[in-house]
């Protein structure tokens, strides 16, 4: 059962990762690792990033997700963004009033010649549907 889910993210990972190095952004996910611990999904892997060429309006998103033929579960997406961008998302999410889903992490002001780490831990319900995912 774990298994198929594992499977299932590095499959979701080498996707991204593949994508990303068309763009040329370095973007390493590392330490995949699930868990079904009674009626909940742990979730943990590392992203690294660097040499991300996002200028001060631009934005980059990583989206995860658990899907199968016909569900999808979204996960909380990492944000890497713009300084202007970032301002003007914020304003434009009070402003408008509609509901957006919280960002796992934002990083803000992203420069080229930075490493951006950070630990992506996520516990969810785990659902039956989710075993052949």
């Amino acid at each position: 059962m774990c298994r198929i889910i594992y499977i299932t993210i590095i499959v979701l990972i080498a996707g991204f990762t593949a994508r990303a190095q068309q763009t040329n952004k370095r973007i390493r996910i590392s330490d995949v690792a699930t868990q079904i611990n009674g009626e909940t999904l742990e979730i943990h892997f590392s992203i690294a990033a660097s040499g991300l060429d996002i200028r001060c309006n631009g934005q980059a998103k990583l989206e995860f997700a658990i899907e199968n033929a016909d569900r999808r579960l979204v996960l909380p997406v990492v944000i890497y963004s713009g300084v202007t961008r970032y301002h003007y998302e914020r304003r434009n999410e009070e402003l408008s009033g509609a509901y957006y889903p919280e960002p796992y992490h934002i990083f803000r002001g992203v420069k080229k010649n930075r490493v951006y780490e950070l630990d992506y831990d996520l516990s969810i319900p785990y659902y039956s549907w989710m075993e052949h995912a």
